[in-house]
């Protein structure tokens, strides 16, 4: 890129607990080892600790905002606006959808391109306040989307300029234990969200799963809100309460779940799933449902290194669950292949694709 230093503004909602939180922190670290790059970090709201960062990368955290959600999104855009015109950034990258089209909106006018990623779903958005951020974001510069199915949403011009790149993994492979010396254990990694986790569908899974294998337990890993209460409640209404853990959120996943016989993701929607690639990390046997837009098949191929299955399905998932339980060979055979997602999505591998786009954005500013 030659001699020039470039100004690179990262844009965020918050530093939640959540891949997406976690995502942008990895690749502002990855950014600003490049000595060409200065990184600016943009977060709308709170900074959590819970990702540690590079000192090379410098936050702005606003901390004026209306509580009203209404008002405060009207806010942000002009708040946006006004810190692009300050921090003069050469390109923005944006992660979340809101905070797409606010940093489209933002730049209007500026000669700086944006690139924006989508880190969810973007099939879920329908109401006329999301078709006008679909809009604006149609006039991004560039895109970097999780999976096909996810940028083949947006317009042909927008895909045009876009790529698909994974997240990377978080982790080397880990050593895997045999599989008779894993623990009877179902790892569940998730949010208590049942709108979109869908937790209601594995626990109803499940009491078949026990039926047929009554040793078993389930493990959810996660914190409570909004629904662990409905969830603990189905539990005991089944009479399963004897088979089913919570242990709240964890932050060393891998090391919590490398020792379980399998690891199941029920939901309708997702980005691309990071609780499937750590479990794949750790070798683990996975099933999965299908979930939009399209991740779970973006890592698993069926009946090769895991099984996928129609969402909101339970006979189904149970159906795999118990395939898995009842074919130990295969299921661990599927656990060793899924490692080899530790190859494909080396971070040096992923970040060497995010600088390659980057660069061909700035060349053609």
């Amino acid at each position: 890129m030659g001699n020039k230093r470039y100004r690179i503004m990262l844009v965020i909602h918050a530093l939640g607990y959540g891949g997406a939180g976690k995502m942008i922190v990895k690749l502002a670290d990855a950014l600003a080892e490049r000595d060409d790059f200065e990184v600016i970090l943009y977060v709308e709201e709170q900074v959590g600790k819970h990702y540690p960062m590079s000192n090379k990368v410098k936050v702005w955290q606003e901390t004026q905002f209306f509580s009203n959600y209404y008002i405060r999104h009207f806010q942000q855009m002009f708040q946006l606006r006004k810190r692009v015109a300050e921090i003069k950034p050469d390109l923005i990258i944006s992660f979340q959808t809101n905070q797409n089209a606010l940093s489209v909106f933002a730049t209007r006018g500026r000669n700086i391109p944006v690139i924006v990623s989508e880190r969810g779903d973007p099939y879920q958005y329908s109401n006329i306040v999301a078709k006008l951020k679909i809009w604006m974001i149609n006039k991004a510069e560039g895109g970097v989307f999780q999976t096909h199915r996810a940028m083949a949403y947006y317009g042909k011009k927008l895909q045009s300029r876009s790529r698909v790149i994974y997240n990377p993994c978080p982790t080397d492979k880990v050593e895997r234990p045999l599989w008779e010396n894993r623990k009877d254990e179902i790892a569940y990694v998730a949010r208590f969200d049942i709108q979109q986790k869908r937790q209601d569908v594995m626990v109803e899974a499940f009491v078949e799963v026990v039926e047929k294998h009554p040793e078993m337990k389930l493990v959810f890993y996660g914190k409570g809100e909004p629904d662990i209460d409905i969830i603990k409640q189905l539990v005991e209404k089944k009479g399963i309460s004897d088979n089913v853990v919570f242990k709240g959120l964890v932050t060393d996943v891998i090391d919590k779940i490398k020792g379980s016989k399998l690891f199941v993701l029920s939901s309708d929607y997702e980005g691309l799933p990071n609780s499937l690639i750590e479990a794949m990390v750790a070798g683990l046997s996975c099933v999965s449902t299908d979930c939009s837009p399209g991740g779970a098949k973006e890592l698993i191929t069926d009946y090769e290194n895991g099984i996928v299955v129609p969402c909101a399905d339970p006979q189904a998932l149970a159906d795999a669950i118990n395939y898995m339980l009842d074919n130990p060979v295969v299921a661990d055979e599927m656990g060793r292949k899924a490692q080899e997602i530790c190859e494909r999505l080396k971070p040096e591998k992923i970040f060497a694709q995010w600088n390659e786009y980057i660069d061909s954005i700035l060349a053609n500013k």
